[in-house]
């Protein structure tokens, strides 16, 4: 184990902590909270720092970017002694810098190798994402909800992700360990979970079990309890469809982030996302049904290599099932199998967002992200 090298005599500044989705800002909040429990200075001036902190992503490349910009501030800044590059970028980078110290998402546990703390940080409890370190997309983000973390990592090859490189296959928490944490947090105001992971489909592979059995130790638990699930993806529905019918016809799965990416099912093919479309959304359609109050929201990725017309079209009727969606312009990953395909080209690609930015202009809800800079258009 490495001594740690870090003391709380020493300020940190954070950099990018805003920068991320849901699940990294719940592991860079437990971060931050356990730096703050264990007495260290956290500023805002990098100029009374020694310590610099940077929260990573590495899904598109305008997120790349800022990491890449902190990453050159702070070793262009002689009196910082140690840089910690936290976040799934931490697990793709490659090559060795005496003054950075890389701690993937996936190993969050190195925290307490490098700091020196009284309170370690598997015994520092995240519940609520902290609004100051995430701006949510979507209009149905609820901040006073109980998040849940079930696993990290997935079981999907998706041809476009860099998720997969950077955190690896699932590593699911107990059947027994998620429901006893569930339990010991329900009040008069607190019943409803969001389960997080980067795909709650993938729950379980690794331990024997899956997301339905957990979900109906949970429901057994106490009838009080309702869920969100955070991510889903969609083959399993296929491979599970009559459970989940049982269990939305319950009305106690409030929320499902059903990320489709796209409506087509040659994109879907070249982006190794092994489910019919027509079958999901037929699903989808029935859940709708079943259990009117669930909300249902999807992502959809825009520009993918080689989308015609016809794709896009394909997609935005999709969406149309869906309560909301976020579509996203694609971003070219280096690392992934996708990046070697045909890029459409750039006249199509401005025809295409001129199209989605006027499909949400007539009433549909969701959101247009850039792939450069992750802020709306």
């Amino acid at each position: 184990m490495q001594s740690p090298g870090i003391t709380p005599g020493h300020s940190i500044y954070t950099a990018n902590c805003r920068h991320s989705c849901e699940l990294s800002a719940l592991n860079i909040g437990k971060v931050l909270e356990f730096l703050r429990q264990n007495g260290y200075t956290i500023t805002d001036d990098i100029g009374l720092a020694d310590v610099v902190l940077i929260n990573s992503c590495c899904v598109i490349s305008g997120k790349r970017n800022l990491v890449r910009s902190a990453l050159e501030m702070a070793l262009n800044s002689a009196h910082i002694e140690k840089i910690i590059l936290f976040g799934c970028f931490a697990g793709i980078q490659t090559g060795k810098i005496s003054k950075i110290i890389k701690i993937p998402s996936k190993s969050i546990e190195q925290i307490d190798d490098y700091f020196d703390h009284h309170i370690s940080i598997e015994n520092i409890e995240i519940q609520r994402i902290n609004q100051n370190i995430f701006t949510p997309y979507q209009a149905s983000f609820d901040s006073g909800l109980n998040y849940v973390l079930i696993s990290q990592g997935c079981v999907n090859r998706c041809s476009y992700c860099n998720i997969k490189n950077a955190k690896g296959e699932v590593q699911s928490r107990p059947v027994d360990e998620i429901v006893e944490d569930i339990r010991k947090r329900i009040t008069d105001d607190a019943k409803e979970f969001i389960l997080a992971a980067d795909d709650c489909g993938s729950y379980g592979r690794d331990i024997g079990t899956d997301i339905v059995s957990l979900i109906r130790k949970i429901f057994a638990s106490d009838p009080r309890i309702k869920i969100r699930l955070h991510y889903l993806f969609p083959r399993v529905l296929i491979e599970n469809e009559q459970a989940f019918m049982a269990l939305f016809a319950t009305g106690r799965i409030t929320y499902v982030n059903f990320p489709i990416q796209s409506g087509a099912q040659r994109i879907l093919n070249l982006m190794n996302r092994s489910y019919d479309i027509v079958q999901v959304l037929h699903i989808v359609s029935h859940i709708k049904r079943m259990s009117p109050r669930t909300w249902l929201y999807t992502h959809i990725i825009v520009n993918f290599p080689t989308e015609t017309e016809r794709d896009l079209q394909a997609s935005l009727h999709a969406s149309e099932i869906f309560d909301e969606a976020l579509f996203m312009n694609y971003s070219k990953n280096p690392l992934t199998p996708a990046f070697r395909l045909p890029d459409v080209d750039k006249k199509q690609k401005q025809r295409t967002l001129k199209t989605v930015s006027a499909f949400l202009k007539t009433g549909h809800k969701g959101l247009l992200i850039d792939s450069d800079s992750g802020a709306p258009l």
